[in-house]
């Protein structure tokens, strides 16, 4: 169990790295002024921008489109598209919670097996517990796949900061400061002569703070304006955080509310472990944002803000729905158990 439980970690933070680091400086040109620049959104060069062109594209059109009928206000096209999508991911959200759930269910039982075998370290004592374990996993269903379902909706998450990043530059008036001609990291380079879309009308300010414009851009009410967005952003998620941490704790204790505390399942070192680094995690992610915020333009930060708020909401309603749900797979897993051992 615990060589799987690293091969699920191993595989995770390889995914995610790579994610970042192909969402992290894959569209960053040089202009013809010789600035560092992120490629504008241009017609007759997709996939000259970085492999999220395939999904840039899109949201750029769906900005645009919503951008129209808001009146061409930028943050709230922001926050309608964020909403959209983050509605859109909610059956990855169930199926996480889902597998959650099930993991709750199936601790007490492989709190017995990892119990059986603690001080048997032979090598057939050892595949013993694996095949046990897995037998358990197969009664409650629980695969490696279900354990990354959180990650497939982060490509869409990257590509929506990817567009934020490259709408500043989508604009005819920003065209007409330069030539159009944009070098990549290799030397090539790329002549844009026509937009698909014209992001440069946008309203773009929200209480005086330019969506499109980064702290150094900006006035002093620009760079205090993203430094409480940072703000914002930070203790949102921090706030979201730990109302799971709560929720997840609430539902431990309810489960084993009517186990005598002597038979409750107790923590293993790995399982210490492993929460002591999601603690670290837990505090180190907020400040990674807010540093992420104040070195972009204010858009991101508006962005993780609603998306913060979403998700807050999003958990507050799995707060309520999860406890009957839980309830109802513990009570289909014991009429599994018991028509098993009645056959």
């Amino acid at each position: 169990m615990k060589k799987d439980l690293k091969k699920v970690l191993l595989v995770g933070l390889i995914i995610a790295v790579l994610i970042f680091g192909t969402g992290c400086g894959v569209s960053t040109f040089t202009d013809s002024n010789g600035a560092s620049v992120f490629f504008p959104i241009a017609k007759g060069l997709f996939w000259k921008g970085g492999m999220w062109d395939f999904l840039v594209y899109p949201l750029a059109y769906l900005m645009s489109f919503v951008s129209k009928i808001v009146g061409g206000n930028y943050a709230i096209t922001i926050l309608i598209v964020t909403i959209a999508i983050r509605a859109l991911a909610w059956p990855i959200y169930g199926k996480s919670n889902d597998m959650s759930l099930k993991m709750k269910l199936l601790a007490p039982e492989q709190a017995k097996i990892q119990a059986k075998y603690k001080d048997k370290t032979d090598k057939e004592s050892q595949q013993r517990m694996s095949m046990e374990t897995m037998a358990l996993y197969k009664k409650y269903k629980v695969s490696f796949t279900s354990c990354l379902m959180p990650i497939i909706q982060m490509p869409i998450f990257f590509a929506f900061y990817e567009t934020l990043r490259r709408i500043p530059y989508t604009s005819l008036a920003y065209l007409e400061s330069t030539t159009g001609v944009f070098t990549n990291k290799k030397g090539v380079e790329y002549v844009i002569t026509e937009l698909i879309y014209d992001f440069g009308k946008l309203n773009t300010k929200i209480f005086g703070i330019d969506l499109m414009l980064t702290a150094k851009e900006g006035g002093t009410w620009q760079k205090w304006g993203i430094y409480i967005l940072a703000a914002l952003v930070t203790i949102t998620q921090l706030a979201t955080q730990l109302l799971s941490q709560r929720r997840t704790k609430k539902q431990g204790e309810k489960l084993e509310s009517d186990v005598p505390e002597y038979r409750r399942t107790q923590q293993t070192d790995q399982q210490k472990q492993s929460e002591t680094m999601m603690k670290v995690m837990m505090y180190m992610m907020p400040v990674m944002m807010a540093i992420f915020v104040i070195q972009s333009t204010a858009a991101l930060g508006w962005y993780w803000f609603v998306g913060n708020l979403f998700t807050a909401f999003q958990t507050f309603i799995s707060s309520k729905t999860s406890e009957k749900r839980l309830q109802k797979l513990k009570e289909k897993y014991e009429e599994q158990e018991k028509y098993y051992y009645t056959r």
